[in-house]
């Protein structure tokens, strides 16, 4: 029922080219109509309409693994606005749990009552955390999506064309990011920044799994069109920089890191992508 109403309530949302998102801190995006607050619901989904953005870094700019520049061509997909949240995760284990399947919970900020799992009182619309690839994969999968490619991840940062280093332009301003936070997390959606395609903390609050295994010359001979990540490896590949982080250029678009599928980190959560075919066809067949 869950992963029913995010998809009913997502085509709402959808909107062609022609769409600008507004706000604080947001970035110049499509010329068209505008769309003000109040802001999407948690769970809602934004398209990015198949065309070419330009990936990476130029050489000696910033990170060799973020080495050639270059340009992709992506199929359209939908992305989450926002950072999966406690609640939704809650719902996904009490989904789960129905089909007989248990599912890490532990760490996070959820708990287990004789009505099922829910989120911490207060901290409903907080990232989750705590999630290793396998959580995130299989929150995705229930969804009826995946975790997003470096790719997909990048240009719903980025935008097409323009090489940006941060989803809203090259500079951050106060309020646009939660970055070098002592205090921790904050609510999706707080901070102001948003990305041309009108996704929230695509730069900072938590990390952001993807699907790809990371390899740090994999730009270097990755294909054109739809790149899906190297075939195997060690390491996954994560974006977007966290509340930890201090040093600005790790929230940027381009900026890349590797963990191991298996861990799990205070500063580390996901978002999903869903085909755009597929997301046609699950609403339609409902």
């Amino acid at each position: 029922m869950k992963r029913i109403l995010i998809l009913l309530i997502s085509l709402i949302f959808v909107t062609s080219l022609s769409i600008v998102f507004t706000g604080c801190g947001a970035s110049s995006g499509p010329t068209g109509a505008v769309i003000t607050d109040p802001v999407p619901e948690i769970g809602e989904m934004v398209l990015v309409p198949s065309g070419d953005f330009r990936m990476g870094s130029q050489p000696f700019t910033f990170d060799a693994d973020e080495n050639p520049l270059h340009t992709v061509m992506l199929d359209a997909y939908y992305i989450n606005i926002y950072e999966v949240t406690n609640a939704e995760y809650a719902s996904f284990l009490n989904d789960s749990v129905t089909g007989g399947v248990h599912h890490y919970w532990y760490e996070m900020e959820i708990t287990q009552t004789a009505d099922g799992f829910k989120a911490t009182p207060g901290l409903e619309k907080y990232p989750v955390r705590y999630v290793n690839h396998e959580n995130a994969t299989a929150y995705a999968d229930w969804l009826g999506g995946s975790l997003p490619t470096e790719a997909q991840w990048e240009k719903a940062a980025r935008g097409p064309g323009n090489e940006r280093h941060f989803p809203w332009g090259n500079h951050i301003y106060s309020g646009q990011a939660n970055y070098d936070n002592p205090d921790g997390l904050v609510e999706v959606g707080i901070a102001t920044g948003r990305s041309y395609y009108g996704c929230f903390d695509m730069a900072g609050n938590v990390w952001e799994w993807t699907a790809d295994w990371y390899q740090a010359n994999y730009y270097q001979y990755s294909p054109r069109d739809n790149p899906p990540g190297p075939l195997t490896g060690e390491i996954k590949s994560v974006r977007g920089g966290g509340y930890m982080n201090y040093n600005v250029e790790q929230l940027r678009c381009a900026e890349r890191q590797a963990v191991l599928p298996e861990k799990r980190y205070p500063d580390l959560g996901f978002r999903c992508v869903i085909d755009s075919a597929d997301y046609v066809l699950e609403f339609n067949e409902r």
